[in-house]
């Protein structure tokens, strides 16, 4: 019995060292990463929510990157953002040629857009003649992420033309975003252009946005001259 007793420490650290060594055996070969992907596939919120924390650990192949792009068009807006963002801490090899390999499929387009919110944050000027034909794409969401991510793009000259066709959307919703998009970018060529379209508005209350802020001056003047009429 003794003896029995003297080895089990001896025993416990053997099954230790070995588990050790089949987590290591996992991560080089990337199994710990597929089954963390299948995780987030098919998981409950909670396996999803733990899995999205192990993959900002776990090594990232290629392969996995565009998996994970993959996965965003299946899954729902909550964990399709935060597959974004991890990618986007990460910043794993090949994530920009992924990215811009996804945006050749146009559906479905939670993922496109998401993809393209990507791309615009990255802020490689390759991404522009990738992300600019998706102006025309039925989504709502996928136009107005659209505005949003070419105002990382001032200097690229197909970037502006594409802002200038957002501000004629159909859709008030993409008009709004390319709107702020443009205020965002703070340089002469984009106030020209919104000073240009704000007298083509049809929506008072996306006018109202192009409007520049009254200033404290100016408001003085006009409570005073209410002031004066009211005497």
């Amino acid at each position: 019995m003794g003896k029995l007793l003297e080895d089990e420490p001896a025993a416990m650290n053997v099954a230790e060292t070995w588990k050790r060594v089949r987590q290591k055996v996992d991560l080089w070969s990337g199994r710990a990463t597929k089954r963390t992907l299948q995780t987030l596939e098919t998981g409950s919120d909670r396996e999803r929510a733990n899995a999205l924390r192990l993959l900002h650990d776990l090594p990232l192949s290629p392969r996995d990157v565009s998996a994970l792009l993959n996965l965003m068009d299946h899954v729902d807006a909550f964990v399709r953002r935060d597959i974004g963002d991890m990618l986007l801490a990460r910043r794993p090899k090949d994530l920009l040629g992924a990215c811009l390999r996804r945006v050749q499929r146009s559906e479905p387009a939670g993922g496109l857009a998401e993809t393209i919110r990507i791309l615009g944050e990255i802020a490689d000027p390759r991404a522009v003649p990738a992300i600019i034909p998706h102006a025309q794409h039925p989504s709502v969401e996928v136009r107005v992420t659209l505005a949003d991510a070419l105002a990382h793009f001032p200097d690229e000259t197909k970037a502006r033309d594409t802002l200038a066709l957002l501000l004629k959307d159909e859709h008030p919703v993409v008009r709004r975003a390319t709107i702020w998009a443009l205020k965002r970018i703070r340089a002469e060529w984009s106030q020209a252009l919104l000073d240009y379209h704000a007298g083509q508005e049809t929506e008072l209350w996306i006018k109202r946005i192009m409007e520049p802020p009254a200033t404290d001056n100016a408001l003085n003047s006009v409570n005073s001259q209410g002031v004066s009429h009211a005497h």
